[in-house]
C-alpha cells in the first residue's frame, strides 16, 4: 500500500448503499495487506533490525488501517488499531528495558489477533468490542493508562445517526424544571439515604422512581430527558428484581443527585457545563444487564440498540474462543514449518543409510530437531502424533548411543513413522482450524449422554486441579513458619504439571499459561528463601492471582460459564510481578557466588562452632512468648478516607455479614454442603478486597486470613473437627465488631490478633 488514502478512496467511491459491512469487504484485501506490512515492520523492530524507525513505520500503517475501519463503521476493530498505534508511538520514545519489552510483547499479540478478528467479521461475524477487552487492556497497561471496563465499551458502536443532539430542545410538561428540581430534591435525597442505609427498600425505590418520572416530564432538553428516562429504567429494574442492589448503582444515583444540585444552582444550562454522557453510559450498562425486561427497560434497550451493543456473556465467550483458536493461515504456516523439519530429518536418515550407517554421531543433532517437532505438536494438542515422534526419538537415541553399524531395519521403521506423521499432519491441522460439524443419526441420539460424560470428566479433572492448587498454597503457608519440608518444596513443580495437564485435557490454554507462570514464580520464591523475599504488595498480588485462578477452576467445575474476568485479574496481578522472578534469581546467584568465596574452616573450628551452638541451645528457654502486634484499623497510607466510599463499604460489609450469618448454620448442620461454605468464603473474599480498597487494613487482612482457612476446608486439605467449627463461628462473630470499630471507633470485645 503506497498511499495513505488508497483504502479511503475505495470506500468513498462505493455508493451501492450496502453500508459498512459491504465497504469492509471491498477494502479487505488492501486492509489486510496494510496490517501485514505493519506486522513485518513490528517484527523488524523486535528482531533488532529496524529499531525505532520500524516501530514508527508500523504506527503509520496502523493509522491508515484505523481510517479505513472507522469509515466502514467497524468500531471494535478500529478501537484496537487505535490502541496499537498509540502503543507504537509510546514505545518508540522508550529506551530498551523491561517496560519496552512488555509493551512490544502486548503489541505483537495484538498484531496476531487483529487479522483473525477482521477475518471473522468478513465471514459474517459481529463487531463486538468486548471480545477485544483483554488485549485492549494489555495495550493500555503498557502505556500506563487506566484499564477499560465493559461499561466503558458500552456506547462504542453508537454512530452519529443513532445519537440524538444533546442540547436539542423539547417540549416538557410546561413546568419550570429548575423549580421542580428544587421542590423534589429533598424528597429524592431522603429516599436515596434511606435506601443506602437499608430498611424499607421497596418504598424508598418507589419514591425515587416517582421523582425521576416527574423530572422526566418537565425536561426541556434531550440529554435531560434521557438521563431521567434511563434513571427510571434502572429503578424499575431494581423494583422488579432485574438488578440487585450494589455499591456501584448507589454511587450512580448519588451522582444523579449531584446533577440535580447543578440544575438548581445553575439552571438548565448546567447540562452544558456538566455533561451527563459518562453518567448516562454507566446507567445504560445496568439497563443492558437487567435480567427482567419491563416496559421501560425494553423501550430503552430498543432506543439505544443495547442488544447489539452489549451482547450476552455466552456470545462474547464464544467470540473470544474463536479468536483464540488457530486460524487456517496460521495452521498452514505451522504445518509448513513442521514438514520442513521432518524433511531435514528424513534427508539425514537417507544419507546415513546410503553411506553405510557407520557414523552414528551424525544422528545426534536430529534428536534435538525431533524434540522440537514433538514440543510443537504438544502445544497444538496433537498428542497422538507427538507420541509417535517421542517413540522414535527413543529408538534413534539408542542407535546413536550404541555406535557402530546400525540396523537398517530400525532406520527404515523410523523413517516410515516420520512419513506417516507427515501424511496425517495436514488433516489434523485442518481439524484444529475448522469448526466441527454436528454429527447426525445415531450420534445425535447419544449427544445428551456424551455431554453428561464430558461434564463428569470435566468436574473430576477440575477437582484434582483444585486439590493440587490447595497443596501448593499449603506449601507456601508452611514456608512462612519455616515448617515446609524438602519434599513439600520439591513437589510444587510436579503439582503445577498436574494442573497444567488437566487444563490441557480440557482445552483451557489461557488458564494453563497462567498456572505455568504462577508455578514458575512460586518455585523460584520457595527456592530463594520463601515469601519473605517478596514485599507486602507483591505477596498480595501473588495471592490474588492464585485466588483468581482457583475461583476460575471452581466455576468451571460447577459447570457454569467460564469467568474470563478472573483470568484477566490473574494476568494483571502477574504483570505486576514480571520483574520479581528475575530479581530473586539474580539474588540467589549472588548468594551462591558469595558462598563460593567463603573461607573453608578447619575441623577444630567447626567443632568449636558446634559446641557453642549446643551450649546456646541448652541455655535458651524452651519457649518464647511473642507479643502479636495488632494491625491498624486504617492503613497509614489511607488516612484521608473518602467518607462516601467508607459509608458504602460499611453498608456492603453489613450485607455480607447478614449473608454469612444466614448461610453458615447450613454448613454447620450439613458438613457435606460445600456450596454453602463456598458462599460464606465468597463473602470474606468480598470484604477482603473492598476493605483493602478503602484502606480498612484490619478488616481486609482479618478476612483474608479467614478466607484462607475456609479454602483449606473446601479443598479438604484441612479436616473439619468440632473445635474447628467452633473457631469458625467465633471468627465470623468477630466481623460485626470490626465493622463497628471502623464505623464508630468501639473496641471489639474479641481479641482479633489471637484469632
Amino acid at each position: 500500500m503506497t498511499g495513505a488514502t488508497g483504502i479511503h478512496e475505495q470506500i468513498v467511491s462505493d455508493d451501492s448503499g450496502h453500508g459498512g459491512a459491504r465497504a469492509l469487504v471491498i477494502v479487505s484485501t488492501e486492509l489486510l495487506e496494510t496490517i501485514r506490512n505493519a506486522q513485518l515492520a513490528l517484527e523488524d523492530c523486535v528482531d533488532g533490525r529496524g529499531g525505532t524507525a520500524a516501530l514508527t513505520r508500523a504506527g503509520e500503517l496502523l493509522h491508515q488501517a484505523w481510517g479505513a475501519l472507522h469509515l466502514t463503521e467497524t468500531y471494535g476493530a478500529a478501537l484496537l488499531v487505535e490502541e496499537m498505534e498509540l502503543a507504537c508511538n509510546y514505545l518508540s520514545g522508550l529506551r530498551a528495558g523491561k517496560g519496552r519489552e512488555d509493551g512490544l510483547e502486548a503489541l505483537t499479540r495484538a498484531m496476531v489477533q487483529l487479522p483473525v478478528y477482521i477475518e471473522g467479521l468478513l465471514g459474517g461475524g459481529r463487531d463486538i468490542a468486548l471480545v477485544l477487552l483483554p488485549i485492549l487492556n494489555d495495550l493500555r497497561a503498557a502505556r500506563g493508562r487506566p484499564l477499560l471496563s465493559e461499561g466503558t465499551l458500552l456506547l462504542l458502536n453508537l454512530s452519529p445517526d443513532r445519537a440524538a443532539s444533546k442540547a436539542a430542545e423539547r417540549e416538557g410538561s410546561g413546568e419550570d424544571p429548575v423549580l421542580v428540581a428544587r421542590r423534589l430534591r429533598p424528597k429524592f435525597q431522603l429516599a436515596l439515604l434511606g435506601w443506602i442505609k437499608g430498611g424499607d427498600n421497596q418504598r424508598h425505590i418507589e419514591t425515587l422512581a416517582k421523582v425521576a418520572s416527574a423530572l422526566e416530564q418537565t425536561a426541556t432538553r434531550d440529554d435531560m430527558y434521557q438521563l431521567w428516562w434511563v434513571v427510571g429504567g434502572v429503578l424499575e429494574s431494581l423494583q422488579n428484581g432485574g438488578l440487585e442492589t450494589s455499591i456501584a448503582i448507589k454511587r450512580l444515583l448519588g451522582q444523579t443527585d449531584k446533577q440535580l444540585k447543578f440544575v438548581i444552582d445553575e439552571g438548565v444550562a448546567a447540562f452544558d457545563k456538566h455533561p451527563v454522557a459518562d453518567l448516562l453510559n454507566n446507567l445504560l450498562y445496568y439497563v443492558a444487564r437487567s435480567s427482567n425486561a419491563g416496559e421501560r427497560i425494553s423501550e430503552i434497550r430498543a432506543a439505544f440498540n443495547l442488544a447489539e451493543l452489549l451482547p450476552g456473556d455466552e456470545q462474547v465467550e464464544n467470540a473470544r474462543e474463536a479468536m483464540s483458536a488457530p486460524s487456517a493461515r496460521l495452521m498452514e504456516t505451522v504445518g509448513a514449518a513442521i514438514k520442513e523439519d521432518l524433511g531435514r530429518v528424513k534427508d539425514v536418515l537417507d544419507i546415513f543409510v546410503r553411506t553405510g550407517m557407520n557414523k552414528s554421531s551424525e544422528l545426534v543433532p536430529q534428536l534435538d530437531l525431533l524434540k522440537k517437532i514433538s514440543d510443537t505438536l504438544g502445544v497444538l494438542g496433537l498428542g497422538e502424533l507427538r507420541g509417535d515422534i517421542d517413540a522414535e526419538i527413543t529408538r534413534l537415541r539408542t542407535v546413536a548411543e550404541q555406535g557402530g553399524v546400525a540396523n537398517d531395519q530400525t532406520i527404515l521403521e523410523i523413517a516410515s513413522t516420520l512419513l506417516r506423521v507427515e501424511d496425517r499432519l495436514e488433516q489434523q491441522l485442518v481439524r484444529l482450524s475448522a469448526p466441527q460439524q454436528a454429527e447426525t443419526g445415531a450420534v445425535e441420539d447419544g449427544s445428551d449422554q456424551d455431554q453428561e460424560e464430558l461434564r463428569q470428566v470435566s468436574e473430576s479433572v477440575m477437582r484434582e486441579c483444585i486439590i493440587n492448587l490447595a497443596r501448593i498454597k499449603e506449601t507456601i503457608t508452611q514456608s512462612l513458619s519455616s515448617e515446609a519440608s524438602a519434599h513439600g518444596l520439591d513437589s510444587v513443580p510436579m503439582l503445577v504439571r498436574g494442573i497444567k495437564a488437566g487444563l490441557l485435557m480440557l482445552n483451557k490454554p489461557r488458564a494453563m499459561e497462567i498456572v505455568d507462570r504462577i508455578g514458575s514464580l512460586v518455585t523460584t520464591m520457595l527456592n530463594s528463601g520463601g515469601p519473605e523475599q517478596l514485599t507486602q504488595r507483591e505477596t498480595d498480588r501473588l495471592a490474588d492471582a492464585i485466588v483468581s485462578i482457583e475461583y476460575y477452576m471452581e466455576t468451571v467445575k460447577a459447570g457454569r460459564s467460564e469467568p474470563w474476568y478472573m483470568l484477566d485479574n490473574a494476568e494483571s496481578c502477574l504483570a505486576v510481578l514480571r520483574s520479581v522472578e528475575q530479581r530473586m534469581l539474580q539474588n540467589k546467584a549472588e548468594d551462591l557466588a558469595a558462598l563460593s568465596h567463603t573461607t573453608s574452616l578447619s575441623v577444630e573450628e567447626l567443632q568449636t562452632i558446634a559446641d557453642d551452638a549446643e551450649h546456646e541451645a541448652t541455655a535458651a528457654p524452651a519457649l518464647q512468648v511473642v507479643e502479636v502486634e495488632p494491625l491498624p484499623v486504617v492503613s497509614p497510607a489511607a488516612k484521608n478516607l473518602d467518607p462516601e466510599l467508607l459509608e458504602l463499604f460499611i453498608e456492603e460489609a453489613k450485607e455480607e455479614i447478614a449473608s454469612t450469618k444466614r448461610h453458615l448454620p447450613g454448613w454447620i448442620n450439613a458438613p457435606d454442603d460445600l456450596e454453602t461454605l463456598i458462599t460464606v468464603r465468597r463473602s470474606f473474599h468480598t470484604l477482603k478486597g473492598s476493605g483493602r480498597m478503602v484502606g480498612a487494613e484490619r478488616i481486609g487482612e482479618y478476612c483474608w486470613a479467614v478466607e484462607n482457612l475456609l479454602n483449606k476446608l473446601i479443598n479438604r486439605t484441612l479436616t473439619r473437627t468440632p473445635p474447628m467449627v467452633d473457631f469458625i463461628k467465633t471468627a465470623v462473630d468477630a466481623v460485626p465488631e470490626l465493622v463497628e470499630q471502623l464505623e464508630v471507633g468501639a473496641e471489639p470485645e474479641v481479641d482479633v490478633s489471637l484469632l
